[in-house]
């Protein structure tokens, strides 16, 4: 799927998930767990029910007897499964017994299905492999009257013929007065032939009041041998409407691989807000390996409040690509800043013309499973010196038209490209929803375990990209605000603002943040919607508000769709003047904010201090002997902030390109008309 796809529904509305795991289990388990392996500690979760995989037979299940049975000799895990046969005359429905939940609490449901001879009779009404299975949640209240049902339909008819197991998941929070739940399997009618269902498995996750996010070593707890530099955390209250306690005491316990307690240190840490810091002299001449630091977090009652889990692994060197402290992406010891475009299949030419056009990176959907030679495509890109993100976002089970041993598939491009020079990361994935949790854990530890030399990357679209903190090492959002068809956050283009701020936010200075600027038209992907070719001035307002916010790197969406000129979006309506015209624009931005780049990777950055209200955004960034404020109106209609000069700068022009400055008082008022951005220079006094 691409990444518009999903627009066929609004994105912006809030997600309901503040996960109460929190964006801050990064480093807190680097090891699968069962049954949730997507959470840092089992203590998170319970499993809700019994007897999942059908091991003590038709035992928790209401099973009709003439449509299904359970057998030996066929299982996703153990040895037995619930076979489903002549589904062309069954309309039994499959159910669990009722189990206990309470209102609010987050429940996922996950089971795996495998199917032999499967015709349909009817088209796909989505592109989820299921064979028309659909699977329930449905919540009864204490008399058993049902209070509601959290449907999740995986296509009707789905992918024919004979496929291996393949996972469905979905995720849903318990209403209120629900105080049982169960889970409903039934199959489309439009089918015929046969599939076996196994681990039909519901989890609640459980609150913690107090996550403990490790912001240094940053990088999947990677730090140097003989490194000094204390281990830094902070303390984040998940709820903050709990009792929040005004000291903690925090015992730390570093263990060695086998298991050999290395140090053992008490703090008691004072809380003024909902997050406190603290951190941690590390033992001196560490050997390289991995560690594994316990946390304890008691409050002033001696009641244990929760604990956690981080990883610690003490390296030689570090990684050829990796996340520094300040969330810059690192290549080779130096600091690079990905600016890139979504291709599909650039060719040569293609890929000449984007480097020409000022890009150093591109990411592929169409490389991998869908089409032959992805060796060409890496070596024409390292002749042109783009990096490669690298895409794995469709290879998931149940995913797409992905083979149904997707997480192999991916492992295999992995180990096969892992020491390519073009490989910059891997795209794990395309705003997958959180029900997706567990697949992306794997996904992502399985990335961490075969390539420690490139980080792993994901792209979303909603609120709550903090529950994907743990899952990934970069990530980013994609705001597409020129001519959105729908409502967006904020107004005009002040959504990239308001996404690029969230995931710097929730990244607590631990991640990169490659933020998702547009460059296509919403007009070729909606009938009758108005054409808007996002402009220079709005391109490179979108990629300054970035900047500005936080972003260590930017990837445009799309380079492939500048050749549509309106709707439908296919080979009718290709027009390559059309795409001449857009690209002229497009690296001409592109050229314009490769000229900061070396003052944004310095990160030289110096306090600029607002006075009053004002709309416009900007950041103040010391390099080559001159002060750079990155400026940028997001508003179509001309607006003024102003700010403290900072103290030892001077302005030499008062106007510069089109921004415009009047100084008095030691304060300096800039002026930038609609959609405005740009640089404005001081010098020293």
């Amino acid at each position: 799927m691409t990444k518009l796809q999903l627009f066929h529904q609004k994105y912006f509305y809030p997600m309901l998930l503040s996960f109460l795991f929190c964006g801050g289990c990064a480093q807190a388990q680097n090891t699968l767990e069962s049954p949730a392996p997507w959470m840092p500690g089992t203590n998170f979760i319970e499993e809700l029910g019994s007897n999942s995989s059908f091991e003590d037979g038709e035992n928790f299940w209401n099973i009709p007897h003439e449509t299904a049975t359970v057998v030996s000799g066929i299982a996703h895990s153990g040895t037995h499964s619930l076979r489903i046969a002549d589904l062309a005359v069954q309309n039994g429905q499959i159910s669990t017994q009722p189990f206990a939940v309470q209102a609010g609490q987050q429940i996922y449901t996950s089971l795996w299905v495998k199917t032999k001879d499967i015709s349909s009779t009817k088209k796909p009404a989505d592109s989820t492999p299921a064979p028309g299975i659909k699977m329930d949640v449905t919540f009864l209240d204490s008399s058993g009257k049902v209070v509601k049902t959290q449907a999740y339909p995986h296509g009707d008819g789905g992918h024919e013929g004979t496929l291996d197991w393949m996972q469905l998941v979905g995720e849903t929070t318990v209403p209120q007065n629900a105080s049982n739940a169960k889970v409903d399997i039934t199959i489309d009618a439009n089918i015929s032939g046969q599939l076996w269902v196994d681990d039909v498995q519901t989890w609640v996750i459980a609150k913690k009041p107090l996550s403990s996010i490790m912001q240094y070593p940053n990088y999947r707890g990677m730090a140097l041998q003989h490194d000094t530099k204390p281990w830094k955390f902070l303390l984040q209250y998940n709820d903050k409407a709990a009792k929040r306690e005004n000291t903690i005491t925090v015992k730390s316990i570093l263990r060695d691989a086998a298991g050999k307690v290395l140090f053992s240190k008490i703090l008691e840490v004072p809380f003024s807000e909902n997050t406190a810091s603290f951190s941690l002299t590390p033992p001196a001449n560490l050997p390289t390996g991995t560690y594994q630091l316990e946390q304890t977090f008691t409050a002033p009652d001696g009641n244990v409040l929760t604990q956690w889990n981080h990883t610690v692994r003490v390296v030689p060197e570090m990684p050829k690509v990796y996340i520094d402290a300040e969330g810059f992406t690192m290549v080779d010891g130096k600091r690079f800043f990905p600016l890139g475009v979504y291709v599909m299949v650039p060719g040569d030419e293609g890929l000449k013309r984007i480097a020409d056009g000022g890009f150093n990176t591109v990411l592929s959907y169409k490389y991998g499973y869908r089409y032959d030679n992805p060796e060409e495509y890496l070596a024409n890109a390292h002749k042109y010196g783009l990096k490669v993100i690298y895409s794995l976002k469709d290879m998931y089970p149940g995913d797409h038209d992905a083979s149904t041993h997707g997480f192999e598939l991916a492992d295999s491009y992995i180990k096969k490209f892992r020491d390519n020079p073009a490989i910059l990361s891997w795209y794990i994935s395309d705003e997958k929803r959180p029900e997706w949790l567990p697949q992306l854990h794997q996904m992502y530890q399985n990335t961490v375990k075969l390539d420690p030399n490139h980080p792993a990357y994901l792209v979303y679209n909603r609120w709550g990209i903090d529950a994907y903190f743990h899952v990934t090492d970069v990530w980013g959002m994609d705001p597409y605000p020129v001519g959105v068809p729908w409502d967006s956050p904020g107004r005009d283009l002040q959504a990239t603002t308001i996404f690029t701020a969230q995931t710097t936010k929730f990244g607590h200075g631990a991640k990169g943040v490659w933020t998702v600027p547009q460059i296509m038209d919403w007009g070729i992907y909606y009938k009758d919607h108005p054409s808007h070719p996002p402009t220079l001035d709005e391109m490179r307002n979108q990629a300054f508000q970035a900047i500005i916010r936080g972003a260590t790197g930017l990837v445009f969406y799309s380079y492939f769709d500048l050749k549509f000129e309106k709707y439908p979006r296919n080979e009718s309506t290709v027009n390559m003047d059309h795409f001449q015209r857009r690209w002229e624009v497009v690296s001409a931005m592109a050229k314009q904010v490769q000229h900061i780049v070396p003052a944004v990777l310095e990160n030289n950055q110096v306090n600029l201090e607002q006075v009053g209200k004002g709309g416009i955004y900007a950041k103040a960034l010391k390099h080559d002997g001159k002060l750079l404020i990155l400026l940028a109106n997001p508003l179509y209609q001309t607006q003024e902030s102003t700010f403290v000069l900072p103290q030892g700068w001077a302005i030499q022009d008062a106007t510069q390109g089109e921004i415009k400055s009047t100084f008095a008082d030691g304060k300096v008022t800039f002026t930038l008309p609609s959609v405005g951005s740009g640089v404005f220079y001081l010098v020293k006094e």
